[in-house]
């Protein structure tokens, strides 16, 4: 039974980490967008609200505090479809 529990916590340690530093932003636009220009513009707006300093580099890459970021979308289906954006952190300099 010792053993199970010590699985259990370390099980919930790791998947904390990946939950919580897996390098990602993600957020729900009030709004639907349609084009890839106006979402990255819907996205910078959103995080300079957030107090970030934020920047368009590329279509599809953004500047974060210091930081550049892949930007994607999902939609959620759940009673009323739900766009999220999906900002990826990149390793590359």
């Amino acid at each position: 039974m010792e053993i199970f529990s010590w699985l259990l916590i370390i099980l919930a340690i790791i998947s904390f980490y990946f939950l919580f530093y897996n390098k990602k932003i993600v957020f729900e636009l009030d709004d639907r967008y349609y084009n890839q220009e106006d979402l990255n513009k819907a996205a910078v707006e959103y995080l300079k609200k957030q107090g970030r300093n934020c920047e368009i580099i590329n279509n599809s890459t953004l500047l974060i505090d210091g930081e550049k970021y892949f930007l994607s979308q999902r939609t959620i289906c759940a009673k009323v479809p739900v766009q999220q954006v999906v900002l990826k952190k990149s390793n590359k300099i």
